[in-house]
């Protein structure tokens, strides 16, 4: 497996959110490094800052990054993602919404094919758009924008999600993302809103694989 730092943000009181997904990245040889946030009450403004943290960490290894969040379920084939992830920014969870939002990032065939259940060949894509590309549950960064990332989050306006796409399109920097998603988003509401929590999930997590290239 390629050679990579792993961080993971997350709020304290969150401790058994973590509990079921170290243990999962633990099981495919990666030791994620924790960042708490007291989360008291919880913002996008100290989203950024614990990942600003977390990422100035990540900077010192001299390594591509793993950012993680802490209710993240990974699928079998995760491994096979990371391994051939392109050296760009890359997503391996999309919350792929029917409200229209798949359709604009993946187009209107794949979409279909999504939410129809068939079969998916394993492949990187770049987004058709940036806009309403948010949700970094699971994303690996180039060791060479972690530094200049940890640099603008030192004083964030935004959660780490909104900020991200921000970046790689003020650089002109591809993004892809990683189809079928290998990864799941429990959507854990703990310390984040007294609201519901509405789902959140990667249709295309249980899809079945054809081939790469099929």
């Amino acid at each position: 497996m390629r050679s990579l730092a792993c961080v993971m943000i997350s709020c304290q009181q969150r401790s058994h959110a973590r509990s079921e997904t170290i243990p999962q990245l633990q099981a495919v040889g990666i030791e994620p490094r924790v960042f708490l946030s007291p989360c008291d009450p919880p913002s996008q403004k100290s989203n950024g800052m614990v990942s600003g943290q977390a990422l100035a960490w990540a900077a010192e290894t001299g390594k591509d990054v793993l950012f993680v969040e802490d209710d993240i379920d990974l699928g079998p084939d995760f491994p096979w993602y990371l391994e051939h992830a392109p050296d760009a920014v890359t997503y391996f969870y999309i919350n792929e919404q029917v409200n229209g939002r798949m359709q604009k990032l993946y187009g209107p065939r794949l979409a279909d094919d999504v939410l129809r259940g068939r079969p998916l060949a394993r492949r990187f894509l770049q987004p058709r758009t940036f806009i309403g590309l948010f949700g970094t549950q699971c994303v690996l960064i180039p060791k060479r924008f972690v530094a200049p990332l940890a640099l603008e989050l030192t004083r964030p306006r935004m959660a780490f999600d909104g900020h991200l796409p921000h970046f790689a399109d003020h650089h002109a920097h591809p993004i892809f993302i990683a189809v079928p998603n290998p990864v799941q988003h429990r959507n854990v509401n703990v310390a984040r809103s007294d609201r519901p929590a509405k789902p959140k999930l990667s249709y295309s997590f249980n899809s079945p694989r054809l081939e790469e290239g099929a």
